[in-house]
């Protein structure tokens, strides 16, 4: 128990260490700021979909509802709550590390560990779905290694039950716990119960409110928006930002089967393969969803450093993936501070907190800014509500969410907000077709007729040539006569 004890510690410091770059930041990536305003309704004691609507399950909302509560709704508290349950699957990835490694004392404490660097590759940065699934996927995977009886295969179950509830595509690793458990298939039914238990809670809590309605129809809502066929881009872009680690987990795989590891082996390939066939049906590879594949990249890269006789060997292959996991956001948050601290850039690299900076002081009542941007942030920063219940502007315009956008879109500017905030996307002269181009023209009349365009920010740019807090600028309009 100490030992483990030990092992989270250090997990958690790893995890807080390898994260701090993101923290001079207040911009949130819309999925997390969409997550985060949720977060702080279901923590007013609102249940998920009443006030504010996705398609997320109800389980993502209720994961950060306490960090909201704990850090009264800051950025820091959710980048605090993110690293803490990196740490949280860091330590499940050690428990299966020494369990299919045993005669590796090293493999479950450099399967964490790579998992912590891993998880800040790409996007990981923000606090992305398949983040706040692991704990619970990786759990479960965990339990089922070690079921020899009823109670962890139930364990199992109510863990792979969980992580479906913050995101569905845990699928994936929900098949892997099953397959681990087909070595004992009297213990299946124990952990198809665990599975459904979470579901069904959830199920009757809606139900007991008379809202179950509203939680059927936004887990439908994330199967209508399945698939649209596959994105050749996203997956070249995403096997480019993971190629190192994908090389090195499946020369770790083969280097268990060359050992006649089988046992591991399996659990290894059966794993990167549900995860890579998850990513396939859905087709979309949109950034943040590759994190999905960090846990059993992190346990194959750790199978392969195992390899090393000596533990030096150990330490230069994990200061080698730090390295290159972490050398992109160093540099960004350095460069950073040296232009806030340095050369008098107060906000630089930071959209949410500069147009917040402007808007903060001249806004008029709680529902004086409509945000039609990726920066729903704006309004936590300027301490305004959202005005309608689809804030992920998106959404008017799709094909799965429960609103007339045009209609919604109509309502929203006749209350004639005090300030617009439009993405450079979506600004007056750009050209859509579809729902999207009915709901925009709405917009881009209402901007022509009420409104002027008072400031704009473009993306900012690091030294490194990429970009920081978003790659796409805004336009703060004003209404005429404020």
């Amino acid at each position: 128990m100490a030992e483990t004890a030990r092992a989270a510690l250090l997990f958690a410091l790893a995890a807080l260490a390898v994260r701090a770059p993101a923290l001079p930041f207040v911009e949130l990536n819309w999925d997390e700021a969409l997550y985060w305003q949720m977060a702080g309704e279901l923590a007013a004691g609102h249940l998920p979909y009443t006030a504010t609507w996705d398609r997320k399950p109800p389980g993502l909302f209720a994961l950060l509802a306490p960090f909201h509560i704990a850090g009264g709704g800051s950025v820091l508290a959710l980048r605090l709550g993110t690293a803490l349950l990196v740490a949280a699957t860091a330590l499940g990835l050690r428990t299966i590390g020494r369990h299919l490694l045993p005669g590796v004392p090293a493999a479950g404490m450099l399967a964490g560990l790579a998992y912590v660097m891993l998880s800040m590759r790409g996007v990981g940065d923000g606090t992305n779905g398949e983040l706040l699934l692991a704990p619970f996927a990786v759990g479960g995977i965990a339990l089922a290694l070690a079921a020899r009886g009823h109670g962890l295969a139930l364990g199992a179950g109510v863990l792979a039950g969980a992580a479906l509830l913050v995101k569905q595509v845990a699928l994936a690793e929900a098949a892997v716990a099953g397959l681990v458990l087909l070595r004992t298939p009297r213990l299946l039914p124990a952990f198809a119960l665990g599975g459904v238990l979470p579901v069904a809670l959830a199920a009757g809590i809606y139900a007991a409110a008379g809202q179950l309605g509203l939680l059927l129809g936004a887990l439908g809502a994330a199967g209508e928006a399945g698939a649209t066929g596959l994105n050749l881009q996203g997956m070249r872009d995403g096997l480019a930002t993971y190629a190192i680690a994908i090389a090195a987990a499946l020369a770790g795989l083969v280097a268990l089967a060359w050992r006649r590891a089988w046992p591991a082996a399996a659990v290894l390939g059966a794993w990167l393969a549900a995860v890579a066939a998850m990513l396939l049906l859905l087709g979309r590879f949109a950034d943040h969803m590759m994190i999905q594949l960090a846990p059993p990249l992190a346990l194959g890269v750790a199978a392969l450093v195992a390899q090393a006789r000596r533990r030096w060997g150990h330490g230069v292959a994990m200061l080698a993936l730090l390295g290159w996991s972490l050398h992109a956001p160093l540099r960004t948050a350095g460069e950073a501070l040296w232009q806030r601290h340095v050369n008098g850039m107060v906000h630089w690299g930071d959209r949410t907190a500069t147009i917040a900076a402007l808007l903060r002081p001249r806004l008029d009542g709680g529902h004086d800014l409509f945000v039609a941007s990726r920066m729903l942030g704006l309004y936590r920063e300027t301490g305004t509500h959202p005005p309608t219940r689809f804030p992920f502007v998106p959404h008017l315009w799709s094909s799965y969410a429960p609103v007339d956008g045009a209609a919604e879109m109509g309502r929203l500017l006749a209350a004639r907000p005090g300030f617009v905030v439009v993405d450079d996307l979506w600004l007056p002269g750009t050209v859509h077709a579809g729902p999207q181009g009915t709901v925009l023209a709405l917009l881009h009349a209402a901007l022509a007729q009420d409104y002027v365009a008072e400031a704009r920010i473009g993306r900012f740019t690091s030294g490194g040539g990429g970009f920081v807090g978003g790659g796409v600028g805004a336009t703060v309009f004003r209404l005429v006569g404020r």
